[in-house]
């Protein structure tokens, strides 16, 4: 499990089917998408979940065709499925190759939950409008891919699928950008570092999120406007002790114009747990990943 938070049912568009069992649903409506043979068309895919990650794929088409990330532009490649975690964005094409009729994409949690007789998903219907059959609003659940070739899996938060599944991973690291307003020149040379940490240090029940071993406290003044008035003392904090506060990192004004490099990491007491991480209102430029 990826927290203390159990998933229930996941939504397209706002809308979605719960399972009460691993196969048994309560039938609520599906979200459709029309298409046409023998067509490409572009689907853009926006995790607004708080937690879980996701496996895309869609039923009976493979490959799909990963065309961008984050809204911006990467070199085309078929993959089987994608993984996609909260906050993030994915495009990919879709050919409409297959015998005309109704399919599911489908988006799955990555928690192992057939054990337990559930089913983690998200689903909406792609029908084809010249199927000589009416659509199907209640498809059964899509049956899990087997890949008699290597299938690629783009997105990964690890470095290795299970030998058995005959998949192989890409990360961030094994992408390149083709967007046109990428510059990856404009970060090369040195860079001032900032380390960040996040974990979920603490007693047993009592295991907040931090960064650095500081839990973010929101100010009583609205920062942007009265940045004076913002207290960001976080003195009391230390290695062992759990410390809340208006937790900030500066960047100097004189160092506006040079580059940064952030290190991310989730090490130490009460690392371990699923953490996705964004950046508000910039872009950035990925260097590497670590497993």
């Amino acid at each position: 499990m990826y927290s203390r938070f159990q998933f229930h049912s996941g939504l397209i568009n706002g809308r979605g089917r719960f399972y009460l069992t691993n196969n048994q649903t309560n039938g609520s409506p599906l979200t459709k998408f029309v298409v046409q043979s023998n067509q490409t068309f572009r689907f853009r895919v926006i995790s607004a979940g708080t937690l879980y990650p996701f496996q895309v794929f869609v039923q009976q088409h493979q490959p799909i065709y990963k065309v961008a990330s984050n809204g911006f532009e990467i070199e085309k490649e078929p993959v089987e499925s994608f993984i996609i975690h909260p906050g993030e964005r994915i495009d990919f094409l879709l050919v409409a190759h297959r015998t005309p009729g109704t399919y599911l994409l489908v988006a799955e949690t990555l928690v192992e939950a057939k054990r337990r007789n559930q089913y983690h998903v998200a689903e909406a219907i792609i029908f084809y409008n010249t199927s000589q059959n009416k659509i199907n609003l209640n498809p059964a659940k899509a049956k899990e891919e087997v890949c008699l070739t290597t299938c690629k899996v783009f997105n990964c938060p690890f470095e290795y699928c299970p030998a058995t599944e005959n998949r192989k991973c890409l990360s961030l690291n094994d992408i390149r950008s083709a967007d046109p307003n990428s510059h990856t020149e404009d970060v090369e040379g040195n860079a001032i570092e900032h380390f960040f940490n996040f974990a979920f240090p603490g007693d047993k029940g009592y295991t907040p999120g931090s960064v650095n071993g500081h839990q973010f406290r929101p100010p009583s003044v609205g920062a942007i406007e009265h940045l004076d008035s913002v207290d960001f003392n976080c003195e009391t904090c230390n290695a062992t002790t759990i410390c809340q506060c208006t937790y900030a990192v500066t960047l100097d004004s004189p160092n506006k114009d040079e580059i940064y490099q952030f290190v991310l990491s989730n090490i130490g007491n009460g690392s371990g747990w699923s953490h996705p991480i964004h950046l508000h209102g910039h872009s950035f430029c990925h260097e590497n990943g670590i497993w």
